[in-house]
């Protein structure tokens, strides 16, 4: 149940959308899950989605939008023992120790989604510009 994920992405012209990569276990995808809300308020969110529903586990506010066209890297790292860090652009941003699962993970998702209303727009974006550049998947030696 350790792994690395990295994805290089680009995200032009503040659209205001989600981009969400994870990795699942099973038909369902259950597992862990990073969501970039990208726009005028970019955030960082890890969720864990289980069985019994989904739970963000940690986020955070970034300072500086990605809406830049330049290519980003994002690093989401599990050790065996369910410390779980995240890097954006090699800064660590989130940093959380979770042992709900205990098995491999045998799925890998990426998706985007329409972006959250912002203040004084009570209208959800949609849902983003990107290109992935690439990824890499690493699991446990």
């Amino acid at each position: 149940n350790q792994f690395a994920a990295r994805v290089l992405f680009q995200s032009s012209a503040a659209r205001g959308g989600n981009l969400e990569f994870g990795l699942g276990q099973g038909p369902s995808a259950l597992g862990y899950f990073l969501k970039l809300g990208s726009g005028a308020f970019p955030t960082l969110s890890l969720t864990r989605r289980g069985s019994r529903g989904s739970a963000v586990i940690e986020s955070a506010n970034l300072t500086n939008s990605l809406d830049d066209g330049k290519t980003h890297t994002l690093l989401l790292t599990r050790d065996a023992t369910g410390d779980m860090n995240v890097t954006l652009d090699g800064k660590t941003r989130l940093r959380v120790v979770d042992r709900a699962f205990r098995s491999a993970f045998d799925r890998f998702v990426i998706a985007t989604s329409p972006g959250n209303a912002t203040p004084g727009n009570a209208t959800p974006g949609n849902a983003g510009d990107y290109a992935i550049r690439s990824v890499a998947l690493y699991g446990a030696p």
